[in-house]
């Protein structure tokens, strides 16, 4: 509730569970910064061991933690069919999250202002990606797919909820 007519501004680094604004509540919330994974927890220090061990990070697991917490922090201020807010995002760095088999929804994508996800591809120069291992062999892949035809990351991410894998969990649209 209200401290008085004016409202109140909440405040917090990492609001994506535990807080419900609907309706008059919240009008817009401002996310500052991608939400990485906390590198004290247990089941991210165990990643990252293992990541050492075999000499590469597991950039996809990353990415999807970040992109659940986002789709998660987006949705604390809309909270039914009928209800509106506006996101800010602030990190630049955001659009990385976007890929063709991330958790980030489609009606998220949609909502974007200033992302157009049918806006043609560009087809990247093979010889430029530098990843090692099973990266590597995904962004080839991508790169390959873009260059045979699925030309826009709507297509694309059509694709890949098309295949039976762990690196892709189709999110639907709740409200």
């Amino acid at each position: 509730e209200s401290l008085d007519d004016e409202g109140f501004i909440f405040v917090s680094p990492y609001s994506y569970e535990g807080v419900d604004f609907p309706y008059d509540q919240a009008r817009f919330q401002i996310i500052c910064k991608n939400p990485y994974p906390y590198l004290g927890d247990a089941q991210v220090k165990a990643r990252m061991e293992m990541d050492k061990i075999n000499y590469s990070t597991d950039w996809g697991w990353i990415n999807r933690q970040i992109a659940l917490t986002l789709s998660q922090m987006y949705g604390r201020t809309n909270r039914a069919v009928d209800d509106y807010s506006v996101t800010y995002i602030l990190d630049s760095d955001i659009e990385r999250n976007f890929g063709p088999a991330s958790l980030v929804t489609d009606y998220f994508l949609e909502a974007l202002k200033g992302y157009n996800y049918t806006t043609p591809l560009k087809i990247v120069d093979l010889n430029r990606i530098r990843s090692r291992g099973r990266n590597r062999e995904n962004q080839l892949i991508i790169a390959e797919e873009i260059k045979n035809g699925l030309n826009t990351l709507e297509k694309l991410r059509k694709e890949y909820k098309k295949l039976p894998s762990s690196s892709y969990v189709d999110v639907k649209k709740a409200v």
